[in-house]
């Protein structure tokens, strides 16, 4: 791969993961929106926080044996993927509980790339 191809990959996925940890990192503020929207009690709601970290530390952990059975392009376009239905909105709680955690799938493996691919 040529440097300027690989340097706008590497943009692209550091501009993927921040904006993914902005947006896991700003989840708490939305709360009160959220319990009105979704009509659901607080405890409810920080179930999407507990998913959201719970599936960050998931995606970070199984990322490093990942990269070490499939080529780095393979990783790329799987994140790339994962973004799609991650960025679907929807009017269920559960559901959208779902897409969030995917979405955070999503951000983790590029920020794991991109570290990488520095490293």
């Amino acid at each position: 791969m040529s440097v300027r191809k690989n340097g706008v990959a590497v943009v692209s996925a550091s501009c993927l993961g921040f904006i993914g940890t902005l947006l896991g990192a700003s989840l708490v503020v939305t709360f009160p929106t959220l319990m009105r929207q979704f009509a659901v009690s607080l405890a409810v709601v920080q179930w999407l926080s507990a998913g959201y970290y719970l599936a960050a530390t998931i995606t970070m952990s199984t990322t490093a044996y990942l990269m070490k059975r499939m080529a780095l392009r393979r990783l790329f376009l799987m994140a790339g993927m994962l973004f799609i239905p991650g960025c679907l909105l929807s009017n269920d709680f559960a559901f959208g509980n779902f897409l969030r955690i995917i979405k955070t799938m999503n951000d983790l493996f590029f920020i794991v790339l991109v570290v990488y691919d520095y490293g």
